[in-house]
């Protein structure tokens, strides 16, 4: 009986650890997707003739993955994981940071739905600006 009441009491506490590493996990992988489609749409756009359609679906993705980031920090997840505890110490401003990055690829993908090479650089270079930013205040590299 003692076993088992220890075992229920236990399941709360294996149930939030189990949240947290899922969210660590869709956020390293959403972070290594952003990356990947960030190099992908900077050579479709540095393109002599840029591939609209293509761009689109690229934006579009960088849009779902910004979705997945922003809400894959629950508290206390920098634990097995390169974010610092700084994150949730500062709030208010990592999350304008996540949101002025989401406001770079909504940007992104508005130029290339209007195909608007000024519009979608400059959405990709305000994003591509934050993300650096952003792991200089909050990522740990080692």
């Amino acid at each position: 009986m003692v076993k088992f009441t220890r075992w229920l009491i236990a399941l709360p506490l294996l149930a939030s650890a189990n949240s947290v590493n899922t969210a660590v996990e869709a956020r390293q992988n959403a972070f290594e997707a952003i990356e990947s489609l960030v190099d992908e749409a900077e050579d479709l756009l540095d393109a002599r003739e840029i591939k609209w359609q293509k761009l689109l679906a690229v934006s579009a993705q960088l849009n779902a993955q910004g979705d997945i980031v922003l809400n894959a920090f629950p508290k206390g997840s920098y634990q097995n994981s390169r974010a610092k505890p700084r994150i949730w110490e500062k709030w208010g401003h990592f999350e304008g940071m996540m949101s002025q990055m989401d406001q770079g690829f909504k940007l992104l993908h508005k130029g290339s739905a209007t195909q608007n090479t000024r519009l979608a650089l400059q959405g990709l270079e305000a994003a591509a600006d934050t993300c650096r930013s952003c792991h200089r205040s909050y990522r740990s590299f080692w």
